[in-house]
């Protein structure tokens, strides 16, 4: 009464006992990666609001926190000092009587690395270049964390 199994024949019987667990690992594995996405995402969140925050208790001299996009990347250009060259226009002079070095194509770029400046440059005149620029510095500004009320109280104390 024995019966001689071949090895061909064992092969296909564990491959049919091993069926079921392996689509159940296929399916696991395939949770797994989708959790990792998830968490992934979740870290970057994490990473823009600690920036945020911290840019958020920073006095107008403090130097700025670099904000990653909402990708997980940084922004791959300048990127301000601080909340003073925010408020103080390109053409003039810091507190301490240094130049501004921060300005209008600046922070244009660098909403674009937000991707957030929509707004396409024309022509005007000074006054309303002037107004523009410093709507577009408030605008990264708030972008970066930094609360109005740390804005006013900054622009104050110039």
């Amino acid at each position: 009464m024995s019966q001689n199994i071949s090895i061909e024949q064992i092969k296909q019987l564990l491959d049919d006992d091993l069926k079921p667990i392996k689509d159940e690992l296929a399916d696991l594995s395939t949770k797994v990666d989708d959790l990792s996405t998830k968490v992934d995402k979740t870290m970057t969140k994490v990473d823009i609001l600690v920036a945020k925050q911290q840019n958020s208790t920073a006095t107008r001299s403090d130097r700025l926190q670099v904000v990653p996009r909402s990708d997980g990347s940084m922004p791959t250009v300048d990127f301000p000092e601080s909340i003073l060259q925010l408020l103080v226009a390109d053409n003039e002079s810091l507190p301490d009587g240094q130049r501004n070095t921060w300005n209008r194509s600046k922070s244009k770029v660098l909403l674009r690395q937000y991707e957030d400046a929509n707004e396409s440059e024309s022509d005007t005149d000074d006054n309303e270049q002037s107004s523009k620029s410093r709507a577009q510095r408030l605008k990264l500004a708030r972008l970066l964390g930094i609360t109005n009320a740390q804005l006013n109280f900054a622009q104050m104390t110039l």
